[in-house]
């Protein structure tokens, strides 16, 4: 959610102050058939509104085009996956994005201010676009697998130390692991993660935040603890893990999609339906912004 909202408000910030294009009657800029066989739509009010929130940042036509396009696919998708996000989930993102806006969201008039300048239609366009940012971040997760998970732990190390004789080291880790058994029989049966870690971690820094040990990416920590933590369901606690460094207790948190590989799965999506020719294009890019000058950051 926190690399979603930074996104989201990157994306905002870029805007300048114009006006939002409206018009009465739709223009279709390009249809995009999926694999499926259902028809997609492209409308040039939308394409141009992201033009404009797109362009300051660098974007030209054609890549807000098939930033577009790719979206559409990625959001059919997620539609097959069975994939939904509920209203609390928009209004928390919301919430966050007025903390850091300084936005006024509790009235009609400071909403529809705040969408209008960054080229929304309506709050119910801005409260959409989220609800989709969001649906493709959950679809870009079950599609391309956790990229990085929130985890805490609890170590047990005391006196575990690779410069000890073997003998006094191997009854260390005899020792932590009788620990680490015990405090894991206790968490089964209810104790608190958190203050379990604070009292009884041999990791100092985690241990003053619960255990907190923040998003681990793959690659990341050793091999032992990655291997048990990527296969941990949501809120699953590990029995002791074994590392060089003690027994450690794992939980998992949440996970994210890692976003390079949600932008390539979009890619991909998009290269697939050009070449197989599931993409008509009515209006090109170039033309739909002839005239428009995109604001300034």
């Amino acid at each position: 959610m926190i690399r979603l909202l930074v996104a989201v408000l990157g994306l905002l910030l870029l805007g300048g102050c114009a006006s939002v294009v409206k018009s009465d009657e739709t223009q279709i800029m390009a249809t995009i058939t999926t694999r499926d066989g259902d028809t997609l739509i492209v409308t040039l009010e939308e394409f141009v509104n992201n033009y404009q929130r797109l362009a300051p940042s660098g974007s030209s036509p054609d890549q807000v085009f098939e930033r577009v396009v790719a979206e559409k696919l990625g959001l059919a998708a997620a539609r097959r996956m069975g994939i939904g996000v509920e209203g609390s989930e928009v209004d928390t993102l919301l919430e966050e994005i007025a903390n850091n806006t300084g936005a006024d969201f509790s009235t009609y008039a400071g909403f529809s201010a705040f969408a209008e300048r960054y080229f929304f239609e309506s709050p119910q366009d801005l409260r959409r676009y989220i609800l989709e940012q969001l649906t493709l971040e959950k679809a870009g997760l079950a599609e391309t697998g956790p990229g990085q998970i929130h985890a805490r732990h609890i170590l047990f190390g005391e006196g575990i130390d690779p410069t000890r004789p073997e003998g006094e080291q191997a009854e260390a880790f005899r020792i932590n692991k009788e620990l680490a058994d015990k405090a894991y029989e206790e968490l089964q049966q209810g104790a608190d993660f958190a203050t379990m870690a604070a009292e009884r971690s041999s990791d100092p820094g985690s241990a003053q935040r619960g255990g907190d040990l923040g998003f681990i990416a793959r690659g990341r920590t050793v091999e032992p603890f990655e291997q048990q933590l990527f296969a941990l369901q949501e809120g699953e606690i590990s029995r002791p893990v074994k590392t060089q460094f003690g027994w450690h207790i794992i939980q998992r948190l949440e996970a994210r999609a890692d976003p390079r590989a949600t932008t390539m799965w979009l890619i991909e999506l998009y290269n697939e339906a050009q070449a197989e020719g599931r993409i008509d294009v009515k209006i090109s890019p170039q033309q739909a912004v002839e005239g428009i000058q995109p604001p300034q950051q």
